[in-house]
């Protein structure tokens, strides 16, 4: 149980890491476009 719990937060911290990275290479597109 601990180690489902474990791995759910990693999943969680790599969905916040990608989405992250998602703004910035949106932030650089639309710099781009600009």
């Amino acid at each position: 149980m601990n180690q489902r719990y474990s791995n759910r937060k990693a999943d969680r911290g790599a969905l916040e890491l990608t989405s992250s990275n998602l703004k910035v290479i949106l932030l650089e597109a639309s710099r781009i476009n600009l």
